[in-house]
């Protein structure tokens, strides 16, 4: 299964008519060095090393839950929401692998991406070995906003349901309203 974020872009994408550089009106290729930051932040998290991952993070952060509801504010609650997330789940390590990003400069409001500037739009695959001993696989899809300074101030996180049952975990709900990043 395609992830959600990246098949919405494509779809937004698809749809909109072309500007002079190939792309649909308000949209550009973000630089490279937004690929780098954002490697670098998902690897600080699969850590769980929140000193340096919260170093690349703005004060007023603004975090998407793996269940879509709930959005953590500010620096504080996003890391120590993570840190419960890593007991919930029972993780005691964590590594990505296949990890695909796609940086784009969002230059005026569209209706999928209400805030302009760069965002990293990633999918990877999160291998986690529990703390009982067993592993288990989680798809993973996120994107990070960055502001002007180039540390992340929205971040996106949803996984998909594991890849086995080691883990149990409710249905994610259907959201009610959309989202706007």
């Amino acid at each position: 299964m395609k992830p959600v974020l990246v098949l919405l872009l494509v779809l937004n994408l698809a749809c909109a008519p072309p500007s002079s550089n190939g792309l649909p009106d308000g949209y550009e290729t973000a630089a490279p060095a937004y690929l780098v930051l954002t490697q670098k932040a998902l690897s600080y998290q699969a850590d769980f090393d929140t000193e340096a991952w919260g170093q690349m993070l703005t004060d007023s952060v603004e975090f998407i839950t793996p269940d879509g509801q709930v959005v953590w504010h500010g620096k504080p609650a996003v890391l120590a929401g993570w840190q419960q997330w890593r007991k919930q789940v029972g993780a005691e390590r964590m590594y990505l692998t296949d990890l695909t990003s796609l940086p784009i400069q969002i230059t005026e409001p569209v209706p999928l991406w209400e805030k302009t500037g760069v965002y990293v739009v990633s999918y990877c695959t999160a291998h986690l070995m529990l703390r009982n001993g067993r592993q288990t696989d989680l798809l993973l899809n996120l994107c990070c906003h960055f502001d002007a300074s180039g540390h992340i101030d929205r971040y996106l996180f949803l996984h998909q349901q594991p890849a086995s049952d080691l883990i149990t975990r409710k249905p994610v709900p259907v959201l009610k309203t959309a989202f706007h990043f």
